[in-house]
C-alpha cells in the first residue's frame, strides 16, 4: 500500500509549487508597459509613433492549428527623450502582446503604419512588468526616408520607386545624400544621390526563407 501511494506522492510534490504560485498580475490590475525607443547609435527617437497590439491566440480544434482573435490597438508618440508609456488593465483572456513601432503614412488616399520595429512581449509581460523595454531601430536609413516623406521632402524618384516597387527590404544610408534601396525577392538595388535616381543593379533575388 505504501509503494503504491510514492508516486502520487511525489507528482503532488512536483506540482505543488507551481499550483501555489502567484500570478505575476491579477485581473484588473493595471500593469505599466513603459520604455524608450533608440536608433542604432543609441540616440533617442522624439515623436515616433508606439503601438501595443494585444490579442489571443488558442488552439482550434475544427481547423487543428493556432489561430488569433481580433487585435486591440493603443497608440502613444515618444516624448523629447524617446520614453513612452502604457497603463493596460489585466484581462486573462489576452495572451499576445506585441509593441510595434514606425510611423502613420498616407500614399493617395490610403492610410497605413509603417512599422519600423516589433517587439513581443508575451513571455516577459507573463512573468513580469516591462516597465523598461529598450527598442533599438535599426532601419535608420527607412525611417529617414519616411520622415523627408512625410514633411513633403521626397523626391519625385523617391516616390516613383516607392509606388512602383512597395517597400524596400533595407535602405542604406551612405550619407551625403547618397543611399541605396535593396528589393532582395526582385533582385534589384537602386541607388540614389539626394534623391535622384542614379543607378540600378540587377542581383540573383534572395527569396525568404520558408
Amino acid at each position: 500500500m505504501k509503494k503504491r501511494l510514492i508516486a502520487p506522492l511525489l507528482l503532488l510534490a512536483l506540482l505543488a509549487p507551481a499550483a501555489l504560485a502567484r500570478p505575476a498580475h491579477r485581473q484588473g490590475d493595471t500593469v505599466p508597459i513603459a520604455g524608450h525607443v533608440v536608433d542604432k547609435d543609441g540616440k533617442p527617437l522624439a515623436g515616433i509613433m508606439v503601438v501595443l497590439e494585444v490579442s489571443r491566440s488558442a488552439f482550434s480544434l475544427r481547423h487543428l492549428q493556432n489561430e488569433t482573435g481580433s487585435v486591440l490597438r493603443m497608440p502613444t508618440k515618444t516624448d523629447a527623450q524617446g520614453y513612452f508609456r502604457f497603463d493596460w488593465t489585466w484581462q486573462r483572456h489576452y495572451n499576445v502582446f506585441q509593441v510595434t513601432v514606425g510611423l502613420e503614412v498616407t500614399y493617395g488616399q490610403q492610410p497605413g503604419f509603417e512599422v519600423v520595429h516589433r517587439h513581443d512581449l508575451s513571455a516577459e509581460i507573463a512573468e513580469t512588468t516591462p516597465s523598461d523595454l529598450k527598442l533599438v531601430v535599426t532601419e535608420t536609413g527607412y525611417l529617414s526616408w519616411l520622415r523627408r516623406l512625410l514633411a513633403g521632402q521626397a523626391t519625385a524618384d523617391e516616390l516613383r520607386l516607392y509606388r512602383e516597387n512597395g517597400r524596400p527590404g533595407r535602405v542604406d544610408d551612405y550619407g551625403d545624400g547618397k543611399s541605396a534601396w535593396w528589393y532582395f525577392e526582385a533582385g534589384k538595388v537602386y541607388r540614389l544621390a539626394s534623391g535622384v535616381l542614379e543607378q540600378t543593379q540587377s542581383f540573383t533575388p534572395i527569396l525568404p526563407v520558408p
